[in-house]
């Protein structure tokens, strides 16, 4: 295996194309978002005493995930980790969201988009919309996994997610940020392997941030991965190339298959498999009144890969599957990989669909030895 070239780097990696969303903006929205059942933690609250400590993690109250939009928040309710975003309602990533978490899309097994538990705007600032969305652990690959068949798993649901986006025209999708110091977009909730959460500015402990926090040494088996953000997304009829394209530029309205109309109507209520008693707050948008399969139309990904497409897949080779080969275990472990990444990386790339299968094939082809022996 070789090292990252300067071009498979700027493959890779995209600059984060908006600003910070600023800390005075989260301190003017602490009274607004707690009236909707979410509490910012106290540093936050207008007036607050709250002086940063002189040492440690907690030098900077940036929640770890720093997603430059985002911030963490407690659900009043239930006490739950949740993490809140501000996207512009006009923005395509937000289009999109709405559009893959109506009810005919939401359901769909490979279906990845992050889960939205909330959505609402402030009636003051139309323009902005705020989501709200399970917590997702900073990086997916922590705490380590335990076993090859976990590492399978992880890559089986990512291509799942990939192959599902570019069957509905959605692409780059895998980008990793500068400024996100290289976190990878596909997570979990980390409750599913933190189930006592944790501390934000310092998840080692829990959150009443004197007993350290535990975790647990398995993946379950129905954990669930997701994107964190689809913020560099564009639909495929963009003929501008990933080096130059605007993901804010292009909306849902500027490709001829949709009209403005169509998106005056695409607010959404999301379905959640969360009891609605559990909820602290209701989404305010009415419910989808056609097929959200209208809005992104199928396509069964069987024609030969789109040069967004073989990005993606080359993305998911250089920092997922390098990752293990190189640098998780030894390379003898992984080097039933070596047919898949020749496939995705030579001169007649497979498209997502038959990576997904190819990935599934050589997954099952390993013996229950080498499915669940731990790592070294």
């Amino acid at each position: 295996m070789k090292e990252h070239t300067r071009q498979e780097d700027h493959i890779i990696h995209k600059p984060w194309p908006d600003p910070v969303v600023p800390d005075r903006d989260w301190m003017v929205h602490y009274d607004f978002l707690l009236a909707r059942g979410f509490a910012l933690r106290d540093h936050w609250r207008p007036g607050s005493s709250t002086t940063l400590p002189s040492s440690g993690l907690k030098t900077s109250l940036r929640h770890i995930v720093n997603l430059p939009d985002s911030m963490d928040a407690k659900e009043v309710n239930t006490g739950r980790l949740v993490l809140i975003r501000q996207l512009q309602t006009s923005s395509l990533e937000m289009q999109l969201l709405d559009a893959l978490s109506s009810e005919d899309l939401r359901g769909h097994p490979h279906n990845h988009c992050c889960p939205i538990l909330s959505r609402f705007s402030d009636p003051n600032e139309p323009a902005t919309t705020f989501i709200v969305i399970p917590y997702p652990h900073h990086s997916p690959f922590l705490p380590s996994f335990h076993s090859i068949n976990e590492v399978m798993e992880y890559g089986k649901q990512l291509l799942e997610g990939i192959a599902f986006l570019h069957s509905r025209n959605i692409a780059h999708v895998l980008p990793i940020s500068w400024e996100l110091h290289h976190r990878f977009p596909f997570s979990y909730n980390h409750v599913e392997m933190y189930p006592d959460s944790y501390d934000v500015p310092e998840p080692k402990y829990c959150p009443d941030r004197h007993n350290p926090c535990r975790h647990l040494s398995k993946r379950p088996k129905d954990v669930f991965y997701f994107f964190t953000h689809l913020h560099f997304a564009i639909l495929q009829g963009n003929t501008c190339p990933p080096e130059v394209s605007d993901s804010d530029a292009e909306t849902l309205s500027d490709t001829p298959e949709t009209s403005a109309a169509t998106l005056v109507t695409a607010a959404t209520l999301v379905k959640s498999d969360t009891d609605p008693s559990q909820l602290s707050t209701a989404v305010d948008e009415p419910a989808i009144p056609y097929s959200t399969s209208d809005l992104l139309p199928l396509h069964e990904n069987d024609d030969s890969p789109t040069p967004a497409m073989i990005n993606d897949l080359q993305r998911f080779v250089y920092v997922f599957v390098r990752q293990f080969w190189e640098k998780g275990w030894t390379n003898k472990k992984f080097a039933f990989l070596q047919e898949f990444e020749d496939q995705v990386l030579g001169p007649d790339p497979l498209n997502a669909k038959k990576a997904l299968a190819l990935w599934s094939t050589l997954h099952q082809r390993l013996s229950f030895f080498q499915r669940y022996v731990r790592r070294p």
